[in-house]
């Protein structure tokens, strides 16, 4: 009522009172009053209450209203002065004075005098009347903002921390950070201070050193926490005593050199062998991948040695131990049943190390550490794409790109070109031991054997991939294009499920997916009977090899130029060379097959976001905040006498363009002052609700301007 709010300005009801005397008056109030006050703090503060009860640990409001209805003066007497000791006599200022000028006669204060009985018969406290007591409360500390928008490839980040009400004196609060989807070490340093607010201090900044960017992350975050404990001269805001902090990432998938094609779907100037380049890169970057990959690559070297180690064993076992008894059997140790045992020994312990340090442990290690950060990112990427973006991507091939497409990618990816590096060391390993084999025994012709296999085969191998490159990458394209079209005819029906039914078109789309089953099956089993016969063909020039060096270094053995040990060990070199070169070139051959489901993903990585538009739309914001509450302190437009300038900052609205699939709000120059009711009225369609949702930041405008918010 204007009028009763005048006249409260006028009596002022409430005049300003020591914290003690408040105390001291709601202590010796009759229970009534006493109540009253508690009920209202309960509705707001019922945490802090339960606190000050002790045994009870009341959680909730009724809870705690329940268990005061039961407790006598005493009891009630210990709630208020332990809450007070706790939280400061200030924080019962509010409610107390609220229930003295609420009580409407029902309550007669007997400690004397604070309060008239011409102030206790008004309905209600004035807004002016309250915000007097502010100078007898501890200030509120809050973050300036829910949200903060960070810009990932900052060095620091700074949360703005805000005071309001008595800024006479110093206040100090802890803050501290916490991990969501940013991790500290990897993404943020983990961080934790006591802010100091100066006397006369409204604002100060929590700094937050920032690790690098995390390339094609879109947005992470972490929580930024303002602790209750070891307050000084402050309360905590209930809604804004916790902030997130959102680290925005602009940057492509897998690197920003293909970001301007991703983006805008111009797939035929991407180079795939670059973007699979680049994606074995950006998982090398990564810790945990590069620190399993580089145990990875040591435990096959190992395992490498442990297996010339077994053929130079097998050419001792042979040559030396199992030399003919009339023969002097040369170099043994002790006698040949001592050798016999030892070579035994040593060939079970290479087992063992074999065991232990088999391939397929590290891969699958690597696998989930690959596995897991790029589902994230592509769910991620979804979640905070703009409402356009979304709308494009069904259900199906969401589903598809977290699962199938990413445990491929890996698997024929990464790993394969991890399988690629360490079949290289192996071959580089067998080819020293195997001259140092030759150097020892003089048998260089087995050399010029490896050496053909080295260069003979991976040169075929490379001329015929090259040669079959572009048939198999449409093979290959072929096959993701009808896995599509049938993933998007199974959408299609499952959305309009009832009227399929209802219009009998069952036998129409039944025909139809039975077309797209046997054209998907058809690709698919000619380009896998295509990769294996590939296979096969570089099986058999193996085999070529290593017969063709049967017969010329059978020879020799056959003159007595070659003992059978290292005869018989050559030909073991051979086979592991070739099953180097084999893997080699299936690896090359599945890189090859997983490009289209790579792109797939590319495409699922880029889609447009909103997030840069709301980090530039916070910095606009906070900027234009900034020059409004320094007007307000100057004594500008909208102060209305206030000292805190939160307390009159107005909504604007100034020439809001927004189009959202098709539609177009315009609203003209609004301002909205803090305390009024207002309402939008219209027919139905013409944004009233879209109005709502910008002003709450669900929808973002689609161009901002100078003048436009």
């Amino acid at each position: 009522d204007p009028a009763l709010r005048t006249h409260a300005r006028q009596k002022t009801l409430v005049p300003p009172a020591p914290p003690d005397m408040i105390l001291k008056w709601l202590i010796h109030s009759d229970e009534s009053t006493v109540m009253w006050v508690l009920e209202r703090l309960t509705e707001k503060r019922a945490h802090l209450v339960s606190r000050a009860l002790g045994p009870p640990k009341a959680a909730g409001r009724e809870e705690v209203q329940q268990w005061l209805l039961h407790r006598d003066e005493v009891d009630v007497e210990g709630v208020l002065v332990g809450f007070a000791k706790q939280r400061g006599p200030g924080t019962l200022l509010v409610a107390a004075a609220a229930g003295a000028a609420s009580a409407a006669g029902a309550a007669s204060p007997s400690g004397g005098g604070m309060f008239d009985s011409e102030a206790r018969s008004e309905q209600r406290m004035s807004s002016e009347a309250s915000w007097q007591l502010g100078e007898h409360l501890d200030p509120l500390v809050s973050f300036s903002s829910t949200v903060f928008y960070v810009d990932g490839g900052e060095d620091t980040c700074a949360v703005e921390v805000v005071r309001s009400g008595n800024l006479d004196v110093e206040s100090r609060v802890f803050c501290e950070t916490k991990d969501l989807s940013a991790k500290h070490g990897e993404n943020y340093v983990e961080t934790s201070d006591e802010l100091v607010f100066e006397p006369g201090e409204r604002r100060v900044e929590f700094h937050i050193p920032l690790i690098g960017r995390a390339q094609g992350q879109t947005t992470l975050e972490f929580f930024v926490h303002l602790n209750e404990d070891n307050l000084s001269n402050c309360t905590l805001e209930d809604s804004r005593c916790e902030a997130t902090v959102k680290l925005v990432d602009d940057g492509s998938f897998p690197a920003d050199k293909y970001k301007d094609a991703a983006e805008t779907s111009q797939n035929d100037r991407i180079s795939q062998a670059g973007i699979l380049y680049e994606y074995i890169k950006m998982n090398w970057r990564s810790p945990l991948v590069s620190s399993i990959t580089r145990k990875a690559a040591l435990a096959d070297t190992v395992r490498t040695f442990c297996l010339y180690l077994a053929l130079l064993l097998c050419i001792y076992l042979i040559d030396f131990v199992m030399a003919p008894m009339d023969e002097d059997p040369g170099f043994v140790l002790h006698s040949r049943q001592t050798s016999l045992a030892l070579v035994s020994s040593v060939l079970v312990l290479i087992a063992t190390v074999d065991y232990v340090l088999r391939p397929s442990r590290y891969r699958a290690m690597i696998a989930g550490a690959c596995r897991g950060p790029l589902q994230n990112m592509i769910f991620r990427r979804y979640l905070y794409s703009d409402e356009v973006a979304r709308m494009s991507v069904s259900e199906g091939h969401l589903l598809l790109a977290c699962t199938e497409d990413v445990e491929q990618v890996v698997k024929y990816g990464y790993l394969n070109a991890l399988s690629i590096g360490l079949a290289c060391i192996r071959l580089v390993l067998i080819m020293s031991l195997q001259i140092v084999v030759c150097a020892v025994f003089n048998a260089w012709t087995e050399s010029i054997f490896v050496l053909l296999e080295v260069i003979f085969l991976p040169a075929l191998a490379g001329l015929w991939l090259r040669l079959r490159w572009k048939t198999t990458c449409s093979s290959h394209t072929k096959v993701r294009q009808v896995e599509d079209a049938v993933i998007e005819h199974i959408a299609v029906v499952v959305q309009n499920f009832r009227l399929v039914a209802d219009f009998g078109l069952q036998p129409k789309h039944l025909v139809a997916f039975e077309g797209l089953v046997q054209e998907f099956n058809a690709a698919l089993s000619s380009t896998r009977s295509a990769a294996s016969g590939e296979l096969c063909l570089f099986r058999c020039l193996t085999v070529i090899v290593i017969a063709l060096y049967l017969f010329v270094v059978g020879l020799h053995f056959l003159a007595g130029d070659r003992p059978l040990g290292v005869f018989l060990a050559g030909a073991v070199a051979l086979s592991q060379v070739g099953l180097a070169w084999a893997t080699i070139y299936q690896s090359l051959l599945e890189l090859r097959a997983v490009l289209p489901r790579l792109m797939r993903l590319v495409r699922f990585l880029n889609l447009p976001t909103e997030m840069l538009q709301r980090y530039t739309l916070m910095l606009q914001s906070n900027e234009r905040a900034k020059v409004m509450q320094s007007g307000v302190l100057a004594g500008g437009s909208g102060g209305g006498g206030h000292d805190e300038p939160m307390m009159a900052m107005p909504f604007l609205i100034n020439d809001l363009d927004l189009g959202l699939v098709g539609t177009l709000l315009t609203a003209g120059g609004l301002e909205i002052k803090q305390g009024q009711m207002v309402a939008f009225l219209g027919p139905n369609g013409h944004g009233k609700t879209t109005l709502l949702w910008v002003l709450g930041g669900v929808v973002l405008p689609t161009a901002m301007s100078e003048d436009s918010g």
